[in-house]
């Protein structure tokens, strides 16, 4: 769903840097991947790029999702692809694809609580 995934190498070039800066950005949680342990590559959805960029409020939304240090790659995926009761039933993709950050970042920090 949302355009499936892509490989380190294709993520950096979508933004336009390294793979290396694209990975250092996953290890500091500034980005959403996931390990697929059998192939031992990172992997990025492809819903969090938009015109060449990482989509907005992406990287904010993650700095919450981040402070507990209770969710790993997949709950903080999910996050972003769930309904939620704090958004009337709307997921944080579509807010932030309208530009609703500060609806996400509550969204975020009840998700976390």
């Amino acid at each position: 769903d949302e355009g499936g995934s892509i490989s380190a190498e294709e993520a950096a070039e979508e933004i336009g840097i390294s793979k290396q800066a694209i990975l250092k950005r996953y290890q500091k949680g500034q980005i959403i991947a996931w390990r697929e342990e059998r192939q031992k590559a990172v992997r990025f959805p492809v819903w969090q790029f938009r015109e060449h960029k990482v989509l907005g409020g992406i990287e904010e939304s993650l700095r919450v999702l981040n402070a507990g240090n209770r969710l790993d790659d997949f709950g903080r995926m999910l996050f972003f692809l769930s309904n939620h009761g704090f958004l009337g039933g709307k997921r944080p993709l579509d807010c932030l694809r309208k530009g609703e950050l500060t609806k996400v970042l509550h969204a975020a920090q009840g998700y976390v609580e």
